[in-house]
């Protein structure tokens, strides 16, 4: 690949981020300009502002995955000790740990795996 080419398409994702991060920006500021203090209201407004990062915190993976933050930081243990067969995916920053956004998104899409759960009468 020809380096005008790579700088063509680079280019062309660039626009294609900022633009993404442009309408996500944009439509919270819609939502947060109308009086609404229904946590609903607040809450897509976290959750657009979440998706509009490439990469994700603790906190951020927690409010993403309906779980508590204590519950994201049991799983990052598990998958640096090779405890499960699954692992989250997961960066750490020289102590801080941080997760891409669309692979923790990937991995606990229900489609990527299913659980059988059975009722049993007590």
């Amino acid at each position: 690949m020809k380096d005008q080419e790579f700088l063509v398409l680079l280019d062309a994702r660039i626009e294609e981020i900022a633009r993404a991060v442009f309408l996500e920006c944009n439509a919270v500021s819609m939502a947060s300009a109308q009086p609404s203090d229904d946590a609903a209201s607040k809450l897509r407004g976290q959750l657009a502002l979440i998706k509009a990062k490439e990469h994700v915190t603790v906190k951020e993976a927690a409010l993403l995955l309906s779980c508590s933050q204590s519950h994201i930081r049991k799983l990052v243990m598990l998958a640096r000790k090779g405890k499960t067969r699954r692992p989250v995916p997961y960066i750490d920053l020289e102590g801080v740990t941080i997760f891409p956004r669309e692979s923790l998104g990937d991995w606990a899409s229900p489609s990527s795996h299913l659980q059988v759960v059975k009722h049993e009468a007590a």
